[in-house]
């Protein structure tokens, strides 16, 4: 079943795009952090450095930083109601993730990732909320 595309009035563009950039702030930051400093960020969080992992981190964030530049420049194609939905999905489990990681030993990082996963889905709810899906 064809999904309908019921937001053309800008609607959900105008929610969606702050979303999207949210999540391209953090993900861009992320492929920063994990790229050029993944000693530091392990030191500020409860998981342990290992430069294999966090080389993944990074470059899996390049690959999501593309998807999210793309679709903040075309939001109005049928792939941002798909992509909205998963980066949603994403920011439960990574937010839940950051969450167990604090009650063994709160960290900034792991504080940062819960709040900042916390807003990300507030703000996609928000958008998918007035389209029809």
């Amino acid at each position: 079943m064809p999904v309908s595309m019921e937001w053309s009035d800008g609607e959900f563009v105008r929610k969606l795009r702050p979303a999207l950039l949210w999540w391209l702030t953090f993900s861009v930051s992320a492929c920063g952090v994990q790229a050029f400093t993944p000693r530091l960020a392990a030191s500020r969080s409860t998981w342990r450095y290992s430069a294999g992992w966090q080389r993944e981190i990074a470059l899996w964030n390049v690959g999501l930083s593309t998807a999210l530049v793309r679709t903040i420049a075309d939001p109005d194609e049928p792939a941002s109601l798909t992509l909205a939905h998963s980066l949603r999905v994403l920011s439960v489990v990574l937010g839940l993730n950051h969450l167990v990681a604090l009650r063994g030993k709160p960290r900034c990082v792991h504080a940062g990732g819960l709040g900042g996963n916390v807003l990300a889905v507030a703000l996609i709810s928000r958008a998918l909320g007035g389209a029809r899906n």
